[in-house]
C-alpha cells in the first residue's frame, strides 16, 4: 500500500513539475510576442521615416537623382511617394530648406574637388 502512495506522490510531483515548466514556456512565449510586437513597431516607424526622407530628397533633386544618390531603384522612390504622408514630406522639405548649410563641416577629403584638381599632373615620386 505504501508503495502505491509513494508512486502516486511521485506522479503528482511530476505533473506539478510539468505544469510549472509549461507555465514558464507560456510566459516566455508571451514575453517574446510582446518584444516582437515592439520591434515590429520600431521597424515600421523607421521605414516610415526612411520613406519620408527619401521623398524629401526626391522633391529636392528629382526621383532619378534621389535613386542614384541613395542607391535604391527609381521604382522604390515612387513607392515611397505613395506611402509617405504628404504633411510629413512638406514638413521635411521645409526643415531641410531652413536648416543651416553644411559649409561649416568643410569638404570631404578625397571628394570630387580633390580628384579634379591636378588631374592632368602625373603622380609619383618627386625627383629633381
Amino acid at each position: 500500500m505504501q508503495r502505491l502512495r509513494d508512486r502516486q506522490a511521485a506522479q503528482l510531483r511530476a505533473v506539478d513539475a510539468f505544469e510549472a515548466a509549461a507555465g514558464r514556456v507560456l510566459a516566455s512565449q508571451e514575453r517574446r510576442a510582446a518584444a516582437v510586437a515592439r520591434l515590429d513597431a520600431t521597424v515600421a516607424a523607421a521605414g516610415t521615416d526612411r520613406d519620408v526622407a527619401l521623398v524629401v530628397l526626391a522633391d529636392l533633386v528629382g526621383d532619378d537623382a534621389a535613386a542614384e544618390v541613395t542607391g535604391v531603384p527609381v521604382a522604390e522612390v515612387r513607392i515611397a511617394r505613395r506611402r509617405a504622408e504628404v504633411d510629413a514630406v512638406r514638413a521635411g522639405v521645409a526643415a531641410v530648406r531652413q536648416a543651416p548649410g553644411r559649409s561649416g563641416r568643410g569638404r570631404r577629403p578625397g571628394g570630387a574637388a580633390a580628384r579634379d584638381v591636378g588631374a592632368d599632373v602625373p603622380r609619383g615620386p618627386v625627383t629633381g
